[in-house]
């Protein structure tokens, strides 16, 4: 069964070539809509599985503002945004709003086509996505020059080098330009932990733990001193060893 797909995109050639593309590769492209204004009328109407929406749509209603009204009514739908804007206020915008993938415009129809199949393999899995279904809080970083969303739970610890930080997650490490105090409010604080003056760690990947370090990603992050006792008993509480 192909999955169904609403394309909101101001620009009508692109949405014409995307739908194309689509359909071509099996999914059901079940309308094209050019205004943020037209979304709910068409709701009511028809369901639709995923939806690539434009974030600066013209008119009065944006996507992102769209893309909280797709939410409410079809919560299990996947949501694609897309934008030609990489400013750190739009990406905070973004971050927001619960859902399940962005890219940066121009795109080619390949990652395109690659990011919807990554997405509806999610949609997929139910029962994952229930329990995923959490607004996730995504952190805009610079990488390379670029502005990317990274998604908090992907974090495994954070060290701090002078006036940058070295992010690590399970699969790469990025080396920003911030300091820990500035940083660490961003984060959930209930998930993460200042254990050191020089890291934060996120308490759901600690591996193993002495009196003086804990163990994540197979390396060993100092515990401040005296510490030891409380940073044990708050794993323990949220039963995390």
């Amino acid at each position: 069964m192909s999955l169904k797909v609403l394309i909101i995109e101001d620009e009508q050639d692109l949405a014409e070539n995307i739908s194309d593309y689509l359909i071509q590769h099996g999914y059901e492209v079940i309308g094209i809509i050019t205004t943020a204004e037209d979304v709910p009328e068409f709701l009511d109407l028809h369901q639709a599985d995923l939806f690539l929406v434009d974030i600066m749509l013209k008119g009065n209603v944006k996507g992102i503002e769209i893309a909280s009204t797709i939410r409410k009514k079809n919560p299990k739908s996947g949501i694609l945004f897309t934008t030609a804007l990489s400013a750190k206020s739009v990406l905070d915008k973004i971050s927001d709003t619960l859902y399940d993938g962005y890219l940066l415009k121009p795109f080619s129809l390949k990652s395109l086509e690659s990011t919807l199949y990554l997405i509806s393999k999610k949609l997929e899995k139910p029962e994952e996505n229930i329990k995923s279904g959490q607004k996730r809080n995504l952190l805009p970083i610079r990488d390379k020059g670029k502005i990317i969303l990274i998604d908090e739970n992907d974090i495994q610890f954070i060290k701090a080098e002078g006036l940058y930080l070295r992010i690590y997650t399970e699969n790469k490490v990025y080396l920003i330009r911030d300091l820990l105090k500035t940083f660490l409010p961003k984060l959930n604080e209930e998930k993460f932990l200042r254990i050191h003056k020089s890291f934060v760690i996120n308490l759901k990947k600690v591996k193993g733990l002495t009196s003086k370090e804990c163990t994540i990603l197979d390396q060993q992050i100092p515990i401040r001193r005296g510490f030891y006792k409380d940073f044990l008993s708050l794993l323990q509480s949220k039963k995390y060893i």
